[in-house]
C-alpha cells in the first residue's frame, strides 16, 4: 500500500518503469534510471524480521548501493503528535532489545520551514494502536513515534557501512486509535479476505476504523513523506530534480 501511494505521490521524479520484478524473496521496481542515478523501490513488508531479511536480500542484488531510505508511515506516541507530522529520526530505539542507534544520516536543513517534526523513533514488534498504551510507551521511554521496521534496518546498514535515512509521516496521532488487524492482513499489506470478514463480524466497529484508512484518506499523508524524499534527493544527494527529472 505505501509503495503504491509513494509512486502515486511523486511530482518531480517521473516514474519511467511500472513493471515490478521479483528475485528470491525481493519484490522491487527499478522505477527510474539515467546516467546520474538509479532509484529502486523495494517492498520490505511489515515487521522487523521480514524487513531485515528482505533488505539484506535486496542489497545482494544490486552493486554500488550508496543510500538506503526507509519511507512510509509511522504511528504517534506523543500525545500531541498529529496525522501528517514528519518523522526525521536522530535516534532509533528497539523496544524489544533496548538497542539505540544515534547520529543517523539526515540533514538538519531538512527541519527548516517544515511542519511539526519528530526525531525519536521507536521500533516495535507489534502494532501499538491504543492511545493509552501509546501514552504509556511515550512516558516510559521518551520515544515520540513508532514503526515496525527501522531498528533492524539501521543495524544492518551500520554493519554494511551504508548511509541510512528514515523519512516517515505520522498516520495516526497520539490520541488516535489504530486498529490491529492481526493476521487478517499479511506482512505485505494484502487482505486475507476470509479472516478479515470473520474479524469484522466479531467486531463491527472496525468497519468504521477501516474506512478511515482507505487509500484516499492515506494519500495526503503519503504526499508529505514523498515530498521530503524528493527534497532529500535534490538537496542532500545533489541532483537537480527540476532539470534532470523534468517531465
Amino acid at each position: 500500500m505505501e509503495a503504491q501511494l509513494f509512486l502515486k505521490s511523486l511530482t518531480l521524479i517521473p516514474v519511467k518503469r511500472q513493471t515490478w520484478q521479483r528475485q528470491s524473496s525481493v519484490s522491487y521496481l527499478n522505477f527510474f534510471e539515467n546516467e546520474f542515478v538509479c532509484f529502486v523501490l523495494v517492498v520490505t513488508g511489515m515487521g522487523k524480521d521480514n524487513a531485515s531479511k528482505i533488505l539484506e536480500a535486496a542489497l545482494a542484488l544490486f552493486d554500488q548501493v550508496s543510500d538506503v531510505l526507509l519511507v512510509g508511515f509511522a504511528g504517534g506516541l506523543a500525545p500531541h503528535s498529529q496525522k501528517g507530522d514528519l518523522v526525521f529520526p536522530r535516534v532509533i530505539g528497539d523496544l524489544d532489545t533496548g538497542d539505540t542507534f544515534e547520529h543517523l544520516s539526515f540533514s538538519p536543513s531538512a527541519l527548516q520551514n517544515r511542519p511539526k517534526t519528530w526525531s525519536r523513533l521507536a521500533t516495535s514488534s507489534y502494532v501499538i494502536g491504543d492511545p493509552i498504551e501509546k501514552a504509556a510507551v511515550y512516558s516510559s521511554t521518551g520515544f515520540e513515534v513508532v514503526d515496525m521496521e527501522a531498528s533492524p534496518l539501521a543495524r544492518l546498514c551500520k554493519k554494511k557501512d551504508l548511509k541510512f535515512v528514515v523519512i516517515r509521516a505520522v498516520l495516526d496521532g497520539g490520541h488516535d486509535a489504530l486498529p490491529d488487524f492481526g493476521d487478517s492482513i499479511n506482512p505485505f499489506g494484502q487482505v486475507r479476505i476470509s479472516k478479515m470478514i470473520s474479524m469484522l463480524v466479531r467486531d463491527q466497529k472496525m468497519i468504521q476504523e477501516m474506512w478511515s484508512l482507505r487509500p484516499s484518506m492515506m494519500l495526503p499523508v503519503a504526499k508529505v513523506f514523498t515530498e521530503e524524499v524528493e527534497r532529500y534527493v535534490s538537496q542532500d544527494l545533489g541532483y537537480s530534480l527540476s532539470s534532470q527529472f523534468k517531465k
